[in-house]
């Protein structure tokens, strides 16, 4: 069992995840024309709750995970709320992404990938011209947000030059960056969550 599988039956008890989901729902909203026709990929959907807190602005929502623990958690959401316009799909880390989308959304995954660049390509061959990419993540940090020895954890945040430049490589366009989105409170201090929104060139 995966360290994300162990935790999947009690991760959305943490409040303050919560507060970091509702932050990051509401930028989305307020920075990018969403429609309901807009097809939209959660990578690394965790147990779902950004793509639940999105989904009333969209079309439809397909949230992958490597996590099967999550996968199924996220699931049997969808099941209880009978919610035909989303979708929960198990993926194995660096299989190929399927189909076309008008938003890819990663939140808090890039730092537990250990060439998040790789990822970017394969988002952007997701993309349709037009849409957009959202990459939301922990700024660079001191290697204290994780405890040492956590399992699966590649990078300390990332600074903006490091997103750029990916953005750059894969001729996608800044549109936003919000340096401190949302403060996570751990630790007896404050780690800013960042937000960069891209679009794929018409």
């Amino acid at each position: 069992m995966s360290h994300f599988d162990s935790q999947a039956p009690t991760w959305d008890e943490n409040p303050k995840r919560s507060l970091m989901i509702n932050a990051i729902a509401e930028a989305l909203r307020s920075h990018l024309p969403l429609r309901e026709d807009f097809r939209v990929m959660d990578y690394g959907c965790g147990t779902g709750e950004l793509s639940l807190a999105i989904l009333p602005w969209v079309g439809y929502i397909e949230g992958i995970d490597t996590s099967k623990g999550m996968i199924d958690r996220f699931s049997q959401k969808i099941q209880e709320r009978n919610l035909p316009n989303i979708k929960a799909k198990f993926m194995r880390a660096g299989e190929a992404l399927e189909g076309e989308f008008d938003l890819v959304v990663c939140n808090m995954v890039l730092h537990h990938i250990p060439d998040p660049l790789l990822y970017i390509r394969q988002f952007e061959s997701s993309i349709r011209s037009g849409g957009h990419l959202a990459i939301i993540d922990l700024d660079k940090e001191d290697g204290s947000f994780h405890p040492q020895g956590t399992p699966g954890v590649f990078h300390q945040g990332f600074s903006y030059e490091e997103i750029r430049a990916w953005l750059d490589y894969c001729y996608l366009e800044e549109r936003l960056h919000h340096p401190s989105l949302h403060l996570i409170q751990k630790n007896e201090r404050e780690y800013p969550l960042t937000l960069t929104l891209a679009q794929k060139p018409h």
